[in-house]
């Protein structure tokens, strides 16, 4: 039976010396002379954090106590992860700057689709730092080039994320104006009711009336038992026949009136509170209406108006060195992988001679 030891190892190694050495340095001579022919990629960054949707929204109606928030939370983050990730953004980049034509793919197969995108994809990377910013690097020939799909696609994420906000609020403003239709239609018709009431009814301050009425009742009353006084004390002399006949008639006046009084009262009290109902309905359905057309003006405000989908920390730069190929680490590791090739042959052919 053979004993294997690590000197026995290194003892076959050392007796195939020179073919082990000419095999690393032949392998690194043709590594080299490939690496020679590599282009050069430089990597250009952008950094950004995601920007609150509560910023898009309108200043609330009074004493606004809402609390808004400058950058976004976790959900935020994951949301603007999406868009700078999504084929949108990916397509718009593609056709902006002609990568067909600059990475020399064919647009007109789907292969060459395929093949664009996963190109794109070696390019084209994203990732989250350790303060939750986002970073997005594109790898390019020409440095000035990926600066500006670097920049580029972060003004597009911002543009989409604007969008999906703006999408929300047109939702919202063609909501809002609904409830202002039917609100309007609601004011309207309660108009109409206590108008057609009013005048059948002739209450017209069911408030105002209502005083009115008790002080004309009280005051006929009065002035009702002062006439009858009256023509009962000069019916008792028949030289003041005459003030005896206008004082009764006075009277009888005044009875017509307070009979009319007192019909117009019972009226008013069947009718009094329901338009006082009505009216009251008719002030909180007109100020609703009103709070509903003021809070359309503010979403219609804020529509029209610019927000930040994200704040950015850094700007992408044309970089002054490449970013890859590390050429000094592709031959030390093609010449690694040659001498323990090498080397197992070695010991696999003395194995099998043994």
């Amino acid at each position: 039976m053979n004993e294997y030891s690590l000197l026995n190892v290194f003892q076959e190694i050392y007796k195939w010396k020179k073919h082990i050495i000419i095999s690393v340095l032949i392998v690194g001579i043709i590594t080299t002379i490939i690496c020679l022919f590599l282009p050069n990629y430089y990597k250009a960054s952008t950094t950004f954090y995601a920007a609150s949707p509560t910023l898009a929204n309108p200043t609330a109606l009074g004493y606004d106590d809402n609390i808004r928030y400058i950058y976004g939370g976790s959900e935020d983050l994951d949301r603007l992860f999406s868009i700078v990730n999504s084929n949108e953004l990916q397509s718009y980049l593609i056709k902006k700057f002609d990568l067909f034509k600059r990475y020399e793919v064919d647009s007109t197969t789907s292969e060459g689709r395929h093949l664009m995108g996963l190109m794109f994809k070696e390019n084209y990377k994203t990732l989250s730092t350790k303060y939750e910013a986002i970073e997005l690097s594109v790898e390019d020939k020409d440095p000035i080039i990926a600066a500006q799909i670097a920049n580029e696609a972060r003004n597009y994420a911002n543009m989409i994320s604007q969008r999906l906000i703006k999408e929300t609020q047109v939702t919202n403003i063609k909501s809002v104006e609904k409830n202002i239709t039917l609100q309007e239609a609601k004011v309207s018709a309660l108009a109409d009711t206590i108008q057609l009431k009013k005048s059948k009814s002739k209450v017209i301050d069911p408030y105002f009336q209502s005083e009115t009425y008790s002080t004309e009742v009280i005051r006929a009353e009065g002035n009702l038992a002062d006439a009858k006084a009256k023509g009962d004390f000069y019916s008792k002399y028949d030289s003041k026949k005459d003030s005896t006949i206008k004082y009764r008639a006075i009277a009888s006046g005044l009875e017509n009136k307070l009979r009319q009084l007192r019909s117009d009262l019972t009226t008013f009290y069947e009718v009094g509170p329901w338009l006082k109902k009505k009216e009251t309905e008719y002030t909180r359905a007109s100020d609703q209406l009103s709070i509903e057309k003021e809070k359309l003006n503010l979403i219609q405000s804020t529509y029209n108006s610019d927000f930040a989908g994200l704040h950015v920390i850094d700007k992408a730069y044309p970089p002054e060195r490449k970013s890859r190929p590390k050429r000094s680490l592709i031959i030390l590791g093609a010449m690694l992988l040659t001498f323990l090739a090498a080397s197992l042959g070695v010991l696999l052919i003395n194995s099998l001679k043994k």
